[in-house]
């Protein structure tokens, strides 16, 4: 099982080091996903499309593979933050 990592705790931590772009880049786009998703879950189950979306997300990044889990993760946001998306 892998272990969790406070990214915040790790750069206070470690002030001299930089995180790579795609990491960063990554972390923005759960970011935008985070209140989204949040938003989503409050009023009940979320669509199954976006669970599998989720845990594709999650599989890129177990797999270390950052550039994927960007790409899901920006796209996944960029959907759910449409207008659209927050229609009764």
């Amino acid at each position: 099982m892998a272990a969790v990592i406070d990214l915040e705790r790790w750069r206070r931590e470690h002030p001299r080091a930089r995180a790579a772009p795609p990491v960063v880049l990554l972390e923005q786009a759960v970011g935008r996903l985070d209140p989204e998703i949040a938003r989503l879950a409050s009023g009940g189950a979320v669509d199954p499309r976006i669970e599998t979306e989720l845990l594709a997300i999650t599989g890129a990044v177990a797999a270390g593979d950052t550039d994927e889990a960007l790409r899901r993760a920006r796209r996944l946001a960029d959907r759910l933050e449409h207008p659209s998306a927050h229609r009764p």
